[in-house]
């Protein structure tokens, strides 16, 4: 058995053997996906520090609910005040 392999050496010997283009190659793929690594986490990052949207929008009060309710509760001072009279 052959103890004298050299991992290293072997990478390196294939390395240069490859045409320009492949070793590009070589070069650009590694770092761009550690760049894309380093991206990542960003968006997911700002995501997590906005608000949540919700869910749905809070219900509009018109004003015809707001009269209605006025008259309701005119209605209601004016029983009160009946019932204390008597």
């Amino acid at each position: 058995m052959n103890t004298d392999y050299n991992f290293w050496g072997d990478l390196l010997d294939t390395y240069q053997s490859l045409t320009p283009w492949v070793q590009a190659l070589w070069l650009i793929g590694p770092l761009g996906f550690i760049l894309a690594l380093l991206k990542l986490p960003k968006p997911v990052r700002k995501a997590a520090a906005s608000p949540p949207l919700p869910t749905s929008p809070p219900p509009l009060v018109s004003d015809v609910d707001l009269l209605v309710e006025e008259i309701e509760m005119a209605r209601l001072e004016a029983w009160v005040e009946d019932q204390h009279k008597t």
